[in-house]
């Protein structure tokens, strides 16, 4: 495994098991930095394969994406629009119960 790979997502002031000592302070400090700007680099590097890949995709299936897309949306959007029929119909099922009980109060 690659130290990019081992350390994604770290963020660590000193690799050391310990609490850094008075005399050990200033190396903690310099390797802690050094280890953090490993992380970054590392983190800015993967993050710019993604950019390239999302690139070379909607290059290469973008119309194809776009059309599956339109279908996920307007599916989802009869689910929705289900249940939002749904819980239009359970209140209006409350609300008539609310009534009847209302009803027999005397």
């Amino acid at each position: 495994m690659s130290e990019c790979e081992n350390k994604e997502g770290a963020c660590q002031v000193s690799s050391a098991k310990s609490p850094c000592s008075q005399t050990e302070q200033a190396g903690c400090i310099v390797e802690g930095n050094i280890e953090m700007w490993s992380d970054s680099f590392c983190r800015a590097m993967r993050e710019v394969q993604v950019d390239i890949l999302k690139e070379k995709i909607r290059k290469n299936w973008g119309p194809v994406l776009d059309k599956m897309g339109d279908a996920v949306v307007a599916a989802k959007g009869t689910c929705w629009q289900s249940m939002v029929a749904q819980a239009f119909a359970q209140q209006e099922l409350r609300d008539n119960f609310t009534k009847i009980i209302g009803s027999t109060r005397k």
